[in-house]
């Protein structure tokens, strides 16, 4: 990509002056010289590190995965490890009993925020929570298309001195959105019942 035609322009665009490096001497040199430096700070930080928590959560086979693990481990020093994070498939069953055969001192622990993930899923389902978050959605999306609604919506919540901003909609591949979503509706509730109150022909979609 820097030796393309179209990137030198864009640097000279930028930095008329600028001597851009070389495809072989960017790969070869200044990123090794980069990931150098990374890794020599990492070890240092390692060395002065105590009840460190390893990520055990992968896609590969749970001996894979174990092996990985018990490299790692054994090169920083086993001492300096508390827990092992995981989520619970299959394979990171497999993975802890591999790992407490060897490394008894070191805790298995689930992931909590795969579980809250897990119980957000399950709550979103629930035909209240399906039909709570479908109102939501309605108004997020009719505040982003109505640019006279929006507007108003705007200069009430500065009027009012309400922190807040247009409502973010609920999307079902990121489990954060329900509460969030919900949550900028009941902070903004008051400008709502004023709007529906008082400004009702900004309510309606030409």
């Amino acid at each position: 990509m820097v030796e393309s035609p179209f990137f030198i322009d864009f640097i000279n665009e930028l930095n008329v002056a600028y001597d851009h490096s070389s495809r072989d001497l960017l790969a070869n040199c200044l990123f090794e010289d980069k990931l150098g430096d990374i890794n020599s700070k990492i070890c240092k930080e390692l060395q002065i590190s105590d009840n460190l928590m390893l990520d055990g959560c992968d896609s590969h086979t749970g001996e894979y995965i174990a092996e990985k693990i018990e490299d790692v481990i054994n090169r920083v020093e086993v001492s300096k490890f508390s827990a092992i994070v995981s989520n619970n498939g299959s394979n990171v069953q497999k993975v802890h009993e591999l790992i407490e055969k060897k490394f008894s001192n070191i805790m298995n622990v689930r992931c909590m925020s795969y579980y809250i993930n897990l119980m957000s899923c399950d709550i979103v389902q629930h035909l209240f929570t399906d039909k709570l978050l479908k109102k939501v959605n309605i108004l997020a999306i009719f505040f982003r298309n109505n640019a006279r609604a929006s507007a108003k919506f705007r200069e009430l919540l500065n009027t009012m001195n309400i922190k807040g901003d247009v409502i973010v909609p609920y999307c079902k591949t990121r489990w954060m959105t329900a509460y969030k979503s919900i949550d900028d509706v009941l902070k903004v509730k008051v400008i709502l019942e004023n709007m529906a109150a008082n400004h009702s022909d900004l309510l309606t979609n030409d």
